[in-house]
């Protein structure tokens, strides 16, 4: 074999390398920029929420929900697998009466 065909296949092997390792560790990258950034737009989402949600309005509302979950005999729980089926609709109808946060 030629040393000039030798030199080529060579050359071209190398390149390919260089190639492959560059795209894997740009791929890295991205990724890791994109949970990154995925990471603090949850945080900046989750820490609106928590300045725009009124504790005391959510602890009157869970309380009440839970006085009506009680209060529920448990031959009468339905799950939303169970929408559609005769009383899903009855069973919804005990939680209209609460009231809506704002």
């Amino acid at each position: 074999m030629p040393l000039k065909r030798k030199t080529l296949i060579l050359t071209t092997l190398i390149v390919a390398f260089i190639s492959a390792v560059g795209i894997l560790l740009f791929a890295k990258a991205t990724s890791d920029i994109i949970r990154s950034e995925y990471g603090t737009y949850c945080t900046d989402l989750a820490n609106t929420v928590a300045h725009s949600v009124d504790i005391a309005d959510l602890r009157e509302v869970k309380n009440e929900v839970l006085d009506i979950y009680r209060n529920t005999p448990s031959a009468e729980f339905m799950t939303a697998e169970q929408e559609g089926e005769d009383g899903y609709a009855a069973y919804l109808s005990r939680y209209s009466d609460l009231p809506h946060l704002p």
